[in-house]
């Protein structure tokens, strides 16, 4: 089975309709979905940080143990210890567009650590 293509996309970049979704939700954290008229897209969102420097990357795309649904693999990467950064309220975020069923976000931590993000459901009524 062939992993489906996962486009990260810029928010400042993003059509005015997902834009206008993404922004209130940016110093939220965790998954959201943001059903759009230009398609659905995925925000990760740390929430509000006290410092600038952190990284988040997507680093994979496999199977779920769902069936048709994937798992996407995202890299986080703080400030570097001991490094100066400025001390300002930041809200690291992902956005992304994945062409397949979302099963969840694992978000994978310095060290090994990983926190799993399920993916919402579709809004009611709506087919996944």
């Amino acid at each position: 089975m062939t992993a489906p293509r996962c486009t990260v996309v810029r928010v400042d970049q993003a059509p005015p309709d997902v834009r206008s979704a993404a922004g209130g939700r940016l110093g939220q954290a965790g998954l959201h979905r943001l059903d759009t008229a230009s398609g659905t897209f995925w925000l990760l969102s740390l929430g509000a940080q006290p410092t600038a420097g952190h990284r988040l990357a997507v680093s994979g795309v496999e199977p779920a143990e769902e069936p048709a649904r994937w798992r996407v693999r995202v890299q986080h990467q703080p400030p570097a210890a001991g490094a100066l950064h400025a001390q300002v309220l930041t809200h690291p975020h992902l956005l992304f567009r994945l062409d397949g069923e979302l099963a969840e976000v694992w978000l994978e931590e310095p060290g090994g650590g990983r926190r799993i993000f399920a993916s919402p459901p579709a809004p009611a009524g709506e087919a996944p």
